[in-house]
């Protein structure tokens, strides 16, 4: 087992090597590479010290290098592949177990997210055809980090699997106490950095005004801010876990330590507040006074009722607020905000009745939202038509299935539950903030996505794992866990082509063919893709359709037409001319969206063809 741990490991190692030689084909970024190979020689060498050090460069790091070398590029996740690179050859060299109670859960979950990234990469290659290999493997090699959008499933797979990776390297060094308050405060750290990034903005746009406070008070209360990504509420998620963190290391620190701590709770404080994030305000007192309650719980009742108490009131405090807080920049009210997140739940839950074992595949939330939204949801918030869940559990179920869903869920409330069990035995002060400080932004995940946006969501995969690894202690599965784990490994590789055939039945393929050119326009005004002997283009299932085909040849030409495989006609074509073919609807149940349509040249493979749209009716 220790030899395939290493094999795997070493894998791993070389697999976000590959994606990170990227960067060798960008010219002018030395000084970054020299960053990223010293973050992955210190992860070998010094892990404890890197981890801390990845956590205080994420949220700076974008802001800090974009500008400065090419702002095209997804520093943020440079870095952390970087550190993956070494963490993971240090595990291959100095083999330690994630404990069971965290492996199985993080394994389970990133086999589901390999398969179904992979099922997406099968739609990909229906799509290009013979050729999405070269292309794929260029893109990944050339343009990962600079091109997002080209095959969405792979960049957000990735970006889960280094969230659940950074989890899992974390979680096996089994930091001390020290190692652990180190990680912390650097986090805490980056935290302040970019706090007061955010502060400065402030009040460089405040002194632009004639009047300084005046304009201060106006842009802090009218604007929401944050600089190093447009996603507030995710900023508000990253503040809120800082900030509690901060008050963790303020209240168990010394005199001077306390004061500096103090200082960074403050400018936290303050950035948190420029979000204008309610998720986040509401998480802060629920998760606070259940970290703090939680220490108490066998104590006398009397005692834990009266926490309770507090807590419950704090709480409604915070809601009253939150209620009663001005709506700043493109904000709608605390009822209209709230109404909109149940449409959008709504919305997931459609998409699960949809596809409740494997999902819809991997980034399709976004994509398909408007096709599962109802026209109230879109009438009253527009942009559901495109917009992510603001639900990271639903959206990972809506995408991955229920069994994606229950797997992340397992995780997450694995890896609290670890931290939790040791700040109610030990009653350690800052284990209990550390807590509060995850669950605050566990808590934000049910009203919003920051997992969604690479520096909240590896800062928080970071911590989590450092603080699970120290609380669970590394011991060694029973034979019957070890194999049913390896039994539930082998069963999710197992639904691969289930999971590539519900993709391919459910994928949009408008406008996708193989064996065809890019759209040109033919001296007559006519659009057509060219194509030499044969072709497969797709076409929505169950409808009728009609095209075009112009042979370039001097004789009349045969024409084969497939629909799903089966010979659906054979015509004969006149040559250099637009031959219009008719195919009516198929009284057969469609298998999925779209259907291939095969059109081979009896008499010429070599004969070059032109293709027009495929158009479509009842």
């Amino acid at each position: 087992m220790t030899a395939l741990a290493r094999a795997g490991w070493m894998l791993c190692a070389a697999a976000f090597a590959t994606l990170l030689s990227a960067l060798l084909r960008v010219d002018g970024i030395v000084v970054p590479r020299l960053l990223l190979a010293a973050m992955a020689l210190a992860a070998v060498v010094r892990p404890a010290a890197a981890i801390a050090a990845l956590l205080a460069a994420i949220p700076v790091a974008g802001i800090l290098l974009g500008p400065r070398w090419n702002g095209g590029i997804a520093w943020t996740e440079t870095l952390v592949c970087a550190a993956i690179v070494g963490l993971s050859i240090e595990a291959a060299w100095k083999p330690r177990r994630v404990g069971y109670r965290l492996g199985i859960p993080a394994l389970a979950f990133g086999a589901i997210v390999i398969a179904s990234m992979v099922a997406s990469i099968g739609v990909f290659a229906m799509r290009l055809g013979p050729t999405y290999t070269g292309v794929l493997w260029q893109h990944l090699t050339q343009a990962y980090f600079v091109d997002p959008r080209f095959i969405p499933a792979v960049h957000a797979g990735l970006r889960l699997l280094e969230g659940v990776l950074l989890f899992a390297l974390a979680a096996r060094r089994g930091l001390t106490a020290a190692e652990l308050r180190t990680v912390t405060a650097a986090a805490v750290l980056g935290a302040t950095a970019a706090g007061a990034m955010n502060l400065m903005r402030l009040v460089q746009a405040a002194q632009r005004a004639s009047s300084f406070w005046s304009s201060l008070f106006e842009l802090a209360s009218r604007l929401r801010w944050n600089i190093h990504y447009a996603d507030y509420n995710a900023a508000g998620s990253y503040f809120v876990l800082a900030l509690l963190f901060a008050c963790g290391l303020a209240a168990t620190s010394r005199r001077w330590g306390r004061a500096g701590w103090t200082l960074s709770a403050l400018i936290i404080a303050a950035a948190l507040w420029l979000t204008s994030s309610r998720v986040a305000f509401l998480a802060a007192p629920i998760a606070l006074g259940g970290a703090l309650l939680l220490p108490h719980i066998a104590a006398a009742r009397a005692r834990a009722l009266k926490l309770a108490a507090i807590a419950a009131g704090g709480a409604v405090v915070l809601v009253l607020i939150a209620v009663a807080l001005p709506q700043r920049g493109s904000q709608k009210s605390s009822l209209l905000a709230a109404d909109v997140r149940l449409g959008l739940a709504e919305t997931a839950g459609r998409m699960i009745a949809t596809r409740p074992v494997f999902g819809i595949g991997l980034g399709e939330f976004y994509q398909r939202s408007g096709e599962f939204s109802s026209q109230d949801l879109i009438a009253k918030f527009p942009v559901a038509v495109h917009e992510n869940a603001h639900n990271n559990f639903l959206q990972v179920a809506a995408e991955l299935g229920l069994t994606g869903g229950l797997a992340f869920t397992w995780l997450i409330v694995a890896a609290l539950a670890a931290v939790a069990r040791k700040a109610a035995w030990s009653r350690d002060t800052f284990v209990v903030f550390l807590l509060a400080g995850l669950g605050a932004f566990v808590l934000t995940c049910i009203g919003g996505h920051p997992l969604l946006i690479a520096e909240p969501a590896f800062v928080f995969w970071g911590a989590l794992g450092a603080a699970a690894g120290f609380a669970l202690p590394k011991d060694h599965p029973p034979a019957l866990i070890a194999w049913l784990a390896a039994v539930l490994v082998v069963g999710i590789a197992l639904t691969l082509p289930m999971r590539m055939q519900a993709m391919l039945q459910d994928a949009d393929l408008e406008h996708a063919g193989i064996g065809v050119s890019v759209w040109q326009t033919a001296p007559d005004g006519e659009r057509f893709r060219e194509a030499q002997g044969h072709a497969t283009l797709f076409v929505q299932a169950g409808r009728a359709f009609r095209l075009k085909v112009r042979p370039k040849t001097t004789g009349s030409m045969r024409l084969e037409i497939k629909l799903e495989g089966r010979v659906a006609d054979i015509v004969t074509l006149a040559p250099e001319a637009w031959n219009e073919l008719f195919i009516p609807a198929r009284s057969e149940h469609a298998s999925g969206r779209y259907a291939p349509l095969d059109l081979r040249l009896i008499d010429g493979d070599q004969t070059l063809m032109w293709i027009t749209k495929v158009d479509a009716f009842r």
